[in-house]
């Protein structure tokens, strides 16, 4: 699958009386990154939602690459969207795998084989390895094994201090 051109056109998003994005536009190049900030309930993810056909904006248009979300089949958008990756907010990363294993699992569970989904995701130009976060657990006396991230944290994600020094 190739990377997607997204295109947002004056997309506006209304919840009844509530306007949650107001005529926001951009031109995302493939392979662009791009950070989106704002305030606690300014309307990102629903704007986010909306590149990736998730949610019909009230108004404005969303575009891949030349061809109009909201024209598509459900089987059209469906197949473009597996070139998404998109982690919501309610969902976070299992501490027990590594940051690569994260990246993987939705590969696999959609029946992708483990050694191209673990090409595919270090192939991303996003994927930056950091040789100092180690793969042990961070502490011995973490229970659930929790992975030291990021490497200068000074406490267990279980709540111990570290044993390790700080590698940032």
């Amino acid at each position: 699958m190739t990377p997607l051109r997204l295109v947002s056109q004056a997309v506006s998003v209304r919840f009844g009386a509530v306007a949650a994005v107001i005529e926001v536009s951009a031109d995302i190049e493939p392979g662009e990154r791009v950070l989106v900030t704002g305030r606690a309930a300014s309307g990102k993810s629903t704007w986010l939602k909306c590149l990736a056909g998730l949610q019909r904006p009230s108004s404005g248009v969303v575009r891949w690459d030349l061809q109009d979300v909201s024209t598509l089949s459900i089987e059209a958008r469906r197949q473009q969207q597996r070139s998404f990756g998109m982690v919501f907010q309610s969902d976070a990363l299992f501490d027990s795998m590594t940051v690569l294993e994260n990246v993987c699992l939705p590969l696999t569970r959609r029946q992708m084989p483990a050694d191209q989904a673990r090409a595919t995701a270090e192939a991303s130009p996003a994927w930056t390895p950091t040789p100092s976060a180690p793969s042990e657990p961070c502490c011995s006396r973490c229970p659930r094994g929790a992975r030291w991230w990021p490497p200068c944290r000074t406490r267990c994600r279980c709540g111990a201090s570290t044993e390790q020094p700080c590698q940032g």
